[in-house]
């Protein structure tokens, strides 16, 4: 502005100046965004009932204990009581299933609802087709946005901070703690909801220490511990809300609203955690796109119209999406190679097969893959 100014003048030259910098495609898609992250926190609606709704998460990449080298962890969204599991980092979609059965269903029965990010166990056409008979709704995280799923991931550093302090120095004995990790942790108070999970889920607290009665509530007549049960989850319900109101009022406060996008609207996408070939990661654009804007998933998640080299879920949420300024009609998406991550496929099904001159073709599912 200061350039154009000293050596020029004409009427609102300094509002020209402004909507041809705001236009600018090189700026837009080189500079990165100073502003607070855009999108407003969206809370996940509170469950009426325990294990209504749960959500699930791999910690993965342990050190081998017992021949396992992962937990699969549920966490129930009322009551944040959780189950600790112990699995192998390459669990299929049909061992998760069978570990869900086995430690949560038998105990809880079927949720109506379940909160995971998008591994190849949850998007496989196996997990989608038994949640699709046991009428459960299957909610995804958005791409490159981990918070969706912040029960479980929370639970997850809580359990870390655990066996952190309690392994041994071979890192080789935490299969055999996770009993009673998971025990102290549904036996500790939990912030939202200002009880402990044990409480929330059973109305009353466990024996824990050697010589203890633990809290034993007087229950002379069944309708009298229904009652009090009731008044436990309506107690809980409202706890869940105030902490969520105060949680979005205190994460709201370093978000903004952001510009208004809609469904035909070209977008510029965040590099931020995309994987590239090569090339200095300073020197790369801070936006790739522009890609058009197909669809409102809900008020903080878009999907967009990427091009087919691209092999990105096309779910993102606002914080990584800013509207593109200035004339699309010409131009052409591009942006750095991004890096082709090597891959294995494992059939899972032949659904099909015919004969094509003297070889045979089949039609095949990919294990881990969509339907």
């Amino acid at each position: 502005m200061w350039l154009v100014t000293r050596e020029f003048w004409w009427p609102k030259v300094r509002e020209d100046v402004r909507e041809y910098v705001r236009g600018c495609d090189q700026c837009q898609r080189a500079k990165g965004e100073r502003r607070a992250p855009a999108g407003l926190l969206e809370p996940l609606p509170t469950p009426e009932r325990p294990w209504e709704a749960v959500a699930i998460d791999f910690m993965t990449d342990l050190p081998k204990s017992r021949g396992k080298t992962a937990i699969m962890v549920v966490v129930d969204l009322l009551t944040k009581m959780a189950h600790f599991i112990a699995c192998s980092h390459a669990v299929t979609a049909e061992e998760t299933a069978k570990l869900f059965v086995e430690n949560v269903f038998r105990l809880h029965g079927a949720p109506l609802r379940v909160v995971s990010d998008r591994g190849k166990q949850f998007t496989s056409r196996f997990w989608r087709k038994l949640m699709s008979l046991l009428h459960v709704e299957v909610n995804f995280s958005t791409a490159r946005h981990p918070e969706t799923n912040g029960q479980a991931e929370r639970a997850n550093g809580i359990l870390q901070q655990y066996l952190r302090c309690y392994v041994n120095d071979r890192e080789n004995d935490w299969v055999e703690k996770l009993a009673l990790a998971e025990f102290a942790y549904n036996n500790a108070e939990n912030v939202s909801t200002g009880m402990s999970p044990f409480l929330a889920n059973y109305g009353c607290h466990p024996r824990a220490f050697p010589g203890g009665e633990g809290e034993r509530w007087s229950v002379p007549a069944a309708e009298q511990f229904v009652e009090e049960m009731e008044a436990i989850h309506r107690q809980l319900q409202l706890n869940l809300d105030r902490a969520k109101e105060e949680y979005k009022r205190q994460a709201d406060k370093n978000r903004r609203e952001g510009e208004t996008i809609r469904v035909g609207d070209q977008v510029w996408l965040s590099t931020k955690g995309l994987p590239f070939k090569g090339g200095c990661k300073k020197l790369r654009p801070k936006g790739l796109g522009p890609f058009e804007v197909t669809q409102q998933v809900n008020p903080v998640a878009f999907r967009l119209r990427l091009p087919n080299h691209m092999k990105l879920h096309p779910v993102f949420h606002r914080s990584l999406l800013s509207p593109y300024k200035g004339d699309r009609e010409g131009r052409v998406t591009r942006g750095p190679a991004m890096e082709e991550r090597e891959q294995s496929y494992h059939v899972a099904e032949i659904l099909d097969s015919r004969w094509k001159g003297d070889q045979v073709e089949y039609l095949v599912m990919w294990e881990g893959e969509p339907e």
